[in-house]
Formats: structure tokens, sequence, C-alpha cells
């Protein structure tokens, strides 16, 4: 559906009420079709008048008569004033450029700039200036502001400047990843600082742009440029203004004691003596100062900084609600300036100036509205005056900004006066008349109204066709309007006070919506141009709506209507192309909408082709069952040159199979049919046949290597056709699983494990013979467990006329000979005599001296193995000084450890008993015993001689010429003194008894 949307208080009721009527009969919604609701297309739009300075006020005050009721009041004057110069300040204030001042101590950057900065800007880099000098500043009153750009590169608090009187702080502004401080002083002394939290927006080696604007008792702050709706990050209240009334200095980047000291760069520092508006804060920040439709260079006063979001023309507070009270206007209350035109406000008017003659009235004046931001569909614009009509206008029109104007209708109280009849017929839809204005309107506050779907009384061509009716359709559009003023239709030139011969203009409405072409309900006008937000379902693009979009255009382009939506359809390119045109030739429907469609899809990709894409290209094709919008569709051919007729490189587009030779198979040809094998490129054929032998291949397979020909050869066959036994194989027969059995020639007895495949004999070496070489010839042994030896048997120990046996070597010995080569004697036998028909003799061994009692002897020398201390060949006797030979002496014969000073010297003890031969006086087994007999020894007698000497004495020996005695001392078991002498320290005779013992072994 349409809708006409006016404002409260934007025209009269009575003519929303005809609009609204008259259209709804005509441009009844679509059904199908959507559109935007109509709107005043044209306020807040870029508004102009010739002569330029016909508007009051200009150069300066001027006067006019306020335009009065009725005719006969027009005679009287009720003078007003118009002033268009700005109540406040109308352009931005002088400022003090803090950074100026320390060039000398502070390095300057022309690099690391803010983003908005100009050409030869500079940038200033702190952290090791503590030795910069303060600043003069000028003293400020209740209101003030700061600007600049930081780079902090550090997030611990750092101040950005300080401002001291006497050596306290008059302000001073510090920050921090965290928040933003500022400490100001009043007449009550230091207060307690404003906190502001601005976590996330004050980071660490960004640039940022901070603003404090103080105004009396109210500081607002601004983190680059305006919040939302124009407003300051955050605005507080102080509890008095800030006092500065002494002379006072300034110290940036650090506190007056040196601390805070700040790291990181400074740009454009400013400090202003006034509060600067929220527009001019935002321009500092972007360059650039907000543009506002009516007198923008008009600025709110201080105390309301803040441009009112919904009423441009007046001012409010920082953080207050958008309410009435608060607000102030920014503008002269006697200001009437152009861009009230089209202010969407009838409460306010445009008046121009006075015209001083009647050819000054006669010529008039041109106002021009421009749409700005695109072509709109215009379907009413109306004049509200607040002054007489002019007698005459003309209301002009350009279809595009860089087109003619072109006339668009005439008015006049004479239609003659433009050289064209009064309501004049409208033979085509854009057909332009003359409306002659009524004998009787009203001497003010009149409208003058013009309906492009009817002219007066005279209903356009067309009107009831809109939507089919293309040209009145272009003849409703426009991208700029311009209306023509000649003359005033009241009063009369002589009878009247000239100062009411002037227009006012409350308002110019120009009723219309974005061109949209039927596709969205919706229209986003503040782009350039403006953007209707095409509906989903219409699958258009571009900023009107006005074409499809790329892959909808199966059928062309048409704008929606009241019946038919019309949206643009889908060609089928199964996702291969990214847009499609229409082809009317291939459209068996082409005035159809509902049937047919002529989408071509541009530039197929993913290697196909065709109307649709539905084809693949040459040398590629479409796997059977594959979905055709699937990216991978198609498949590059890739035959096998060698393998195709002729070596063609194209396949069928579906399937992809390529035109194979007679004896080669498979989608590219790259392999030969089963039984052929060798494809080659000269071959007519592609391949030769395998001529496999089923009795070597498995499972008698006669297919082969598409490359070598080989067959597949059962395990113990070779050969290209499996025709032959593999090495070390033999009997090639069908029923073998593995085809032909292993030779198993003898290891030992064969020169290698190779026979004759036919046959299966081996090949022997020259002492081995049989089909697998494993029995040794005569006179040799060793198969088939080993090589094949010499027998060797010893004559003189085999018995004759015999031969070893053939597999273990051993010869045929004779009794009581043993050994391989009856070499040696059999256990229990010993000392072979060759020359003796008694080879081997008997070991007889004594079993008491025999370790472990062991019969057998040594077979070459007959000695048996005897135990410890036993001696003899036959080990039946103890060694000499040794006894005790018995079975049960597993330790063989004890040593007789006979005492050398009680045995008689050179005897044996007794062998079996082990007793010693005693000397006279001496008894034991061992003889280490005396007899009893008086030949003791008294003991010795002592006399203590000193504490370090003790006399000892003794009596002589019973028998001096006894064996040689010892006499020893000891004290506490240590040995002090020995002496070999019978009586000490005198004289006596000795007698010396010599022997010589001589053993001798007898056996």
């Amino acid at each position: 559906m349409y809708y006409l949307a006016l404002s409260s208080g934007f025209l009269g009721q009575a003519i929303k009420t005809s609009i609204l009527a008259y259209l709804a009969s005509v441009l009844l919604a679509a059904s199908q079709g959507v559109f935007p609701r109509l709107e005043n297309v044209g306020a807040f739009k870029k508004v102009s008048i010739v002569p330029t300075h016909a508007t009051c006020g200009y150069p300066g005050p001027s006067t006019f008569c306020r335009s009065a009721v009725a005719a006969e009041h027009a005679q009287l004057c009720a003078e007003r004033l118009c002033i268009q110069d700005c109540p406040y300040r109308s352009a931005s204030p002088p400022y003090t450029a803090l950074l100026e001042g320390l060039r000398s101590c502070i390095p300057a950057d022309h690099g690391d700039l803010h983003p908005y900065s100009r050409s030869n800007s500079t940038s200033f880099i702190f952290g090791s200036h503590k030795n910069c000098p303060s600043l003069q500043a000028p003293r400020l009153a209740a209101e003030f502001t700061l600007a600049v750009w930081l780079k902090p590169e550090r997030g611990s608090t750092m101040c950005v400047l300080e401002k001291t009187a006497d050596g306290q702080i008059v302000f001073k502004v510090t920050i921090s990843e965290r928040e933003t401080m500022f400490y100001y002083r009043t007449v009550n002394g230091l207060q307690p600082p404003i906190k502001v939290m601005t976590p996330g927006r004050i980071l660490m080696k960004k640039w940022i742009h901070l603003s404090v604007q103080v105004h009396e008792t109210e500081v607002s702050f601004f983190v680059d440029g305006l919040e939302e709706n124009s407003t300051a990050f955050d605005t507080r209240t102080l509890r008095d203004s800030i006092t500065d009334s002494a002379p006072s200095t300034v110290l940036i980047g650090q506190s007056l004691n040196g601390s805070e000291l700040f790291v990181g760069r400074m740009q454009d520092f400013r400090l202003y003596n006034v509060s600067l508006t929220n527009r001019e804060i935002l321009e500092l920040f972007s360059g650039d100062l907000p543009h506002l439709h009516i007198q923008s260079h008009c600025r709110c006063p201080g105390s309301h900084p803040r441009v009112h979001p919904s009423v441009q023309q007046y001012c409010i507070p920082n953080g207050v609600e958008d309410t009435l009270q608060h607000r102030v206007s920014r503008l002269n209350p006697e200001a009437h300036p152009l861009s009230f035109i089209n202010d969407d406000d009838v409460a306010t008017s445009w008046i121009s100036h006075v015209f001083t003659d009647i050819t000054q009235l006669n010529q008039g004046v041109a106002i021009s509205i421009d749409l700005e931001n695109g072509q709109y569909q215009v379907f009413q614009i109306t004049i509200r005056f607040s002054s007489p009509q002019p007698v005459a206008m003309r209301i002009q029109r350009k279809k595009a900004d860089k087109s003619l104007w072109e006339d668009w209708q005439y008015f006049a109280r004479n239609c003659s006066v433009w050289g064209m009849k009064n309501n004049g017929d409208l033979e085509n839809p854009n057909s332009v008349n003359c409306l002659q204005f009524p004998d009787f309107i009203p001497f003010s506050h009149g409208n003058v109204t013009f309906d492009l779907l009817t002219s007066g009384q005279k209903h356009r061509p067309g009107d009831y066709d809109f939507y089919n009716s293309s040209l009145l359709q272009e003849f409703m559009t426009a991208t700029q309007i311009r209306l023509y003023f000649r003359g005033l239709f009241y009063p009369a030139w002589h009878t009247v006070d000239s100062r009411h011969r002037y227009y006012a203009v409350d308002e110019i409405t120009i009723i219309g919506r974005c061109q949209c072409h039927g596709h969205a309900e919706t229209c986003d006008r503040t782009r350039r141009p403006y953007q209707c937000l095409c509906s989903p379902h219409s699958f258009t693009e571009g900023p009107q709506c006005g074409r499809c979009s790329p892959l909808y255009n199966d059928k062309p382009f048409r704008s929606g209507n009241k019946v038919h939506a019309f949206n643009c359809k889908p060609c089928q390119c199964h996702g291969h192309a990214s847009s499609c045109h229409y082809d009317a030739s291939m459209d068996p429907f082409p005035l159809e909408y509902n049937r047919g469609g002529g989408g071509v899809c541009d530039d197929c990709q993913h290697h196909t082709t065709g109307r649709n894409c539905e084809s693949c290209q040459d040398y590629f094709y479409r796997p059977i069952g594959a979905d055709p919008a699937d990216p991978e569709v198609c498949k590059h051919c890739d035959c096998n040159r060698d393998g195709t007729r002729n070596g063609s490189l194209l396949c069928d587009l579906v399937g992809g199979q390529c035109d194979c030779k007679r004896r080669v198979s498979g989608r590219r040809c790259f392999r030969c049919h089963i039984g052929f094998y060798g494809l080659q490129a000269l071959d007519p054929d592609g391949c030769r046949p395998c001529d496999c032998n089923p009795s070597g291949t498995v499972d008698g397979d006669i297919t082969c290597h598409h490359n070598s020909g080989q067959c597949s050869c059962k395990a113990n066959v070779i050969g290209l056709r499996c025709d032959r036994c593999s090495f070390g194989f033999k009997f090639l027969r069908s029923l073998n699983a593995d085809g032909c059995e292993p030779c198993h020639c003898n290891l030992h007895g064969s020169v290698n494990q190779l026979c004759d495949p036919l046959s299966g004999q081996c090949v022997c070496k020259k002492e081995a013979k049989g089909l697998r070489c494993d029995v040794c010839r005569e006179n040799f042994y060793g198969l088939p467990w080993s090589a094949c030896e010499v027998c060797d048997c010893n004559r003189a120990g085999t018995q004759a006329g015999t031969v070893c046996d053939a597999e273990t070597g051993q010869c045929v010995c004779k009794p009581s000979v043993g050994g391989r080569r009856c070499s040696e004697c059999k256990e229990g036998y010993f000392n072979l005599r060759q020359n003796d028909s008694h080879l081997c003799l008997p070991c007889n061994c004594e079993k008491t001296g025999t370790v472990n009692g062991s019969l057998l002897c040594d077979k070459s020398t007959g000695q048996c193995p005897c135990k410890l201390g036993v001696t003899g060949l036959r080990c039946h006797q103890c060694e000499p000084h040794r006894f005790n030979l018995t079975v049960d002496n597993l330790q063989g014969c004890q040593a007789c450890e006979c005492d050398s000073l009680g045995t008689l010297p050179g005897s044996t003890c007794d062998p079996v008993s082990g007793q010693c031969l005693c000397l006279p006086h001496r008894q034991g087994r061992r003889c280490e015993r005396c007899q009893p007999a008086p030949s003791q020894q008294p003991p010795p007698r002592g006399r203590v001689q000193s504490s370090s000497a003790i006399n000892l004495s003794w009596s002589p020996p019973d028998f001096p010429n006894a064996h040689w005695l010892t006499y020893t001392l000891f004290r506490d078991d240590s040995e002090i003194y020995t002496t070999d002498d019978q009586h000490p320290y005198c004289e006596s005779s000795w007698t010396l008894v010599c022997h010589r013992t001589q053993h001798i072994h007898i056996t």
C-alpha cells in the first residue's frame, strides 16, 4: 500500500484528507508490489534562491509589514523586523596553541601524527621533559575548553595538563587506561577530583582525541568526538565555579612536583577561553563542522552546547533530557532565513526582501530545492503562503542532476502571461498546461497545490493505469525542483504600503517517495544516493532496486505494480555462474511473465558451458548421477592418447568415456582388455595377447599385467606367460596350487638348489648321488645331514672287508674297539697296540681310589682318575704321608700330618691307620705329645729392679743336650724378649747332633 506521512502541524487536516482520498483511489497499493511510504522528500534539503540576496535581513536588518488577513487591511502596516545575524557566535573562537611554547625542549615528530592531521603537522614526543619551563597562561573565566590529541605509551596515571597559581592547583587533567581525572579549585579550596571511567576508550599506543568542556559548574568530557545523538562521553556537575584569580602557569605532561610524567605523543593541544559547542568539538576531531539545514553557521551558546536532536534551531545543555524547558534558540528570533521554507515546520516562515518597484516585483524570485540524494517519484507539491500569493507561478524539474530544466506546471491569474490557455487540456501523460487561479483566493495563508496525477479538474492520461504508463512514471520523477514567483495577486500597487510587497512562505512540501520500482517498502534517505532496501523476494539490487540481481535475469526486469510484484526470476545456472542475462530469442514466451524464460548464464565457471551451464566443456565430462550444482561436477576427461582412436582426447559429456581402441578398455582408455597387455600408441588395436599358461597362473587366470604382459603366476612358477617352474622347483602341474613342487636338493650333497624342472634331477657333488643328491657314494658318509666325507676307517681296528655307514660314517669295529673310525678303545679299555691282536686291555680301576668310583681310564695310558692323595695306575694306594683309602672317604687319602718334633725323621705314617713313627718319649698318632716323665722345666724366678726393669733367672735344663730351647718373655700378651741361652749370662757346653733324612718313593 501507499501511505502519505505528514507530521503533526505539517499541513491542515483538509489538505491531508484531500490527498489521501485521491491517492487511495488512484495509487491503491499493489497486492504484490511493495513501495516506500509517501513522505516530504524536500524537507531539510538544500535550497537556493535567485536573486541570491532576495531574503529579508540582507545585508543588514530590514523591516516589513505583517501580512494582513484581508485586503482592506493592507493599507495598514504592523511593522516587523527581519534580522539574520546569529545571536551568539557564527565562527570558531581563537585559541592558545599550548605546544608551541615547548618546541625548544620537547622533540618534534613529523611522521607519527593523528589520523586527521593536515599537511605540515607536528606531534611532540613526551617522556624525558622534567626540565621544561612552565608556560604563562591567561586567566580563565567561568568557561573554557581543552582539546588535545594524545597517544599514550603506558597505562599508569599521567598528567596531561596542570594549571597552577601560587603553587596551588587551579585545575589538572590526568589520564590512564581506566580513568580520566579532573582536579579543580573553587573559592573554597581544592575540591575532590571528578573521576570518569574510560576503560576501552583510552588505549595505549593509539591516537585518541580528548576534550574537556567547562561552563560555570558543568564539565563535559569528550573522547574521539561525540557520542550517539551528539552527546558528550560524560557530563558532571562541579561544586562551584573554578577559581582562577591570580596569575598562573601551565605545565604540560607533568605535575608541578614533576610526578605523573606523561609518556607518549601530543598534538594540536588547544586552550579556548570559551566553552566550545559540541559541533565545534566534533570539528576539532574530524576536521568538519556538522552541517545543519537552518543557518548552519550559527553556533549554540556555551550554556547549551548541544543542538536539539529533533528541532535543530534549538540548543540544549549536555547531560539533560531533550525537554522543551531546557532549550534556547541558536537563531535570532527575528530571523526568516530561506532554510525555513522547507524545514518541515509551518510555524516558521521564509520572508523575501521587500520589492521596491513594480519591475523588480514582476521579475520575482526563483527558489530551487535540490532533492540531493537521488531521483524521487513526486506526487504532489504544496506551497503554503503566509503572504499574498504570486500572480503567476512556474514549476520546473530536473530529471537528473546533469539534465536541463523542464517545465512541469504553470499557474496564473491569467495564463496568457505564459502564452498559454487557461486550464488547457492534457493530451499525453507528460503534457504541461497552465492552471488559472480562482477569482477569489485568501489574501494570506493560502495554498497552491500541484498534483501530478491531475491538473485542476482534468485527469492526466494514464493516471488510472499508472503502473503501466512509463511516460507518466517518467513525468513524475525529479532530482531538483524550481519554483518561479512573479508579481502579487494582491494588493494593487498604488493602494498599499510598499512594505507589504514581499513573498512569505511557511512551507514548501514535496510529497513523494523513493523510486524503488515496486520492489522495496523502505528506503534509507540518509545515504547518498538514497538506498532502497530491496525486498529479498524481489531479487533486485541497486540503489533504486532498478535491476535484477546478477543471477535473476530469466525474464527482463519489470517494475512491480498494484497487482503483480514482477519479482526477478532466477536463471538456472546450477551454481556455475555469477551472473546471467536475458536473451529474448531464447524465450518461447517473451511477452509473458509467468511462462518461458530467456536467461543465459554468463561466463560459466568450473569448466561448464551451455545456456544454463548444464554441460561440460570439451575435454571435460559430468559423472553419471552427479549433482549438476556441484562445483566439481565437471571432471577432466584425461584420456590416454595411446589408447584412444586417432589419439583423441575428447570424451562423452556424461560419463566421460573416451573413444578406446579395439583391445583397450577403461573410461580413460588407459588399460588393455582382459587377456591383453602392452598398450602402445602405434598398435592399431592398442594391446597384444597375454598367452598365459593356465597351468601356471593363479586360478587358471589368462590375464596379465597391462604394461609388462606378466601373467599372474602361481607361487613357484615364473616366466612372462607362467609357463615354467621357478628356479629350485619342478614338475609344473595345473592341480598343484603352487604350480611346481620344490626340488628339495640336499644342501650338502648338491652343487646348488636348482634341478631340472622336468626330471627333477639335482646337480650332485662328486661324492653324492641320487635324484636329490641326498646319498653319499661308497667309502663316504654324512648325507643327508652334512656334506660327504671320507670314512677313513682304522685298518687295525676295523673288521676286514667292511665299509662305513653312509649316513653316520661308523666303521665296523673289532671287539673292544670303538670310535667312528675304530681307532680307539671302547669305554673301560686302554692302551691300543696296533701290532698286537689283543688291541685293548681292560682298565681294572680300583673303585675305592677313583673319583666317584669311576671304572673308566684314559684310553691311551690306562690311568684311572684317582681321588686326592691316591696314586697308582689303578688308584689302589695312598700317596706317601697319606692314609685311610676307603670307599666312604670321598676326599681320597688323608694327610698324615706327623709332628716334625716328635716323629722319626725320614719316616712315613702307616698308609692304613695313619700312625706316625714317634721318637722316644713321644706319643700320639701324629707323635705330637710327650710321654709323661720328669722333663718339665720349673718356672723362672723374677725380681723387680726398678720401675722400668725386671730381673728374671731360671735353672739350666734337665737335659742340657736335648733339643734347642728358646726362652721367650711376654708382657700383656706381647713378646718383649727372646733368648736361646739355656742359662742366660753364663757359659755352657753344647752338643750338636745332625740328621739326614732321605725319602724314597716305592710303587
